[in-house]
């Protein structure tokens, strides 16, 4: 095993984090401060430098996984690959390295998913959380509402509001431009300034919507 897998899973196998962690789980809402074993457990694992950074990324983390079987499935997904125990490394240190408490949040709750669904990180979540590094709360609020606009083929067209948003999803691969659409019927084509949705757009607005209840967003 790696260092990584092993620092992890010595962590995880901490009665005291166990015993937070199954209790967290449970709750949406998890009061402040953090419990100190578990802030203290994961600052050995992820240098943290910050409670309420911490918070959320715990509120991500068990909006995802069941209660009853909270750590014992975090510390298996850990065990079963040095690429799964690198991952969960890398993004707990980018969550407590951002402002965002949304992108706190997101880390959490990607690493619930895969742990979840016992699912390895493809291209496109790594492209994800590669993008949320910089992210800012006002471009995920932006995206959320720029990708409601897309066209049922995957194409936006850009306008002055989506301006900043658009230039951060192309530059980060979450989507391409596009340099406009082709009308079958009249055989045109019309020129804008857009881009198209591509599948890490998709799973970052996925992302974002199972989180969507801690925010109390209402879609």
């Amino acid at each position: 095993m790696s260092d990584i897998q092993d620092k992890l899973i010595k962590i995880f196998k901490n009665p005291k984090v166990q015993a937070e962690l199954s209790i967290s789980s449970g709750m949406i809402a998890i009061s402040h401060p953090v419990s100190a074993a578990v802030v203290n457990a994961f600052k050995e694992a992820a240098t943290l430098s910050d409670e309420i950074r911490f918070s959320y990324l715990l509120k991500g983390l068990a909006s995802g996984l069941n209660q009853e079987t909270f750590t014992i499935d975090l510390l298996n997904y850990v065990k079963a690959s040095e690429d799964n125990a690198s991952h969960v490394a890398s993004s707990l240190r980018k969550a407590v390295l951002t402002d965002s408490p949304i992108v706190c949040t997101l880390m959490g709750r990607i690493i619930a998913d895969h742990v979840a669904e016992k699912r390895k990180y493809d291209k496109s979540d790594i492209i994800v959380v590669h993008a949320l590094e910089s992210a800012t709360d006002d471009d995920l609020m932006c995206f959320r509402k720029m990708i409601k606009t897309a066209s049922d083929n995957g194409d936006i067209a850009v306008s002055d509001e989506y301006n900043d948003c658009a230039e951060w999803c192309v530059n980060n691969r979450l989507c391409k431009e596009s340099k406009g659409t082709y009308n079958e019927e009249t055989k045109s084509l019309t020129l804008f300034p857009g881009i198209i949705v591509c599948e890490p757009a998709e799973r970052l607005s996925k992302y974002l919507y199972e989180i969507k209840g801690i925010f109390s967003w209402n879609s």
